[in-house]
């Protein structure tokens, strides 16, 4: 099961990297990796959490253009509904990547409010990520310009 989504993943991370987007997607979008039933060990369940490249989907579309789905793929990602069985952490990365994909489209607002959250992970971080300076400086500008 594991093994499969590894490859899986590292397979359309390639394709992304040598910039074979509709490949890319094609193999992305079949990636699944199912609930972990509860009896799993405790390797699997961190596993199954902390898996970073969950997003692969979400970035070939980025990298496509296709913000609308990209966007799509990052709600769905990060939805905390009742009616969703899955239960897995969110990578606090996914706020700024949904952030700047809301900037593209023009919704300031909701780009605000991903950064917010964002920086919110990242209150204490060590100085030199660029992804948290990148946020602090948009989210200035943002605010300022929504004044």
């Amino acid at each position: 099961m594991m093994a499969n989504y590894y490859n899986q993943i590292l397979e359309a991370e390639i394709l992304l990297a040598k910039g074979q987007t509709d490949r890319a997607i094609e193999r992305a979008g079949t990636i699944q990796l199912e609930n972990p039933r509860r009896e799993l060990s405790l390797d699997l369940v961190i596993f199954y959490n902390l898996s970073v490249h969950r997003d692969i989907l979400a970035r070939v579309y980025t990298a496509d253009g296709q913000w609308d789905n990209a966007i799509k793929q990052y709600e769905r990602l990060m939805n905390r509904s009742a009616a969703t069985t899955a239960c897995q952490l969110i990578h606090p990365v996914y706020h700024y990547r949904l952030a700047r994909l809301y900037e593209q489209k023009g919704w300031p607002g909701k780009a605000i409010e991903q950064y917010k959250t964002f920086l919110s992970f990242y209150r204490n971080a060590d100085k030199g990520i660029k992804e948290v300076a990148k946020a602090k400086q948009r989210l200035s500008q943002l605010q300022l310009a929504a004044k």
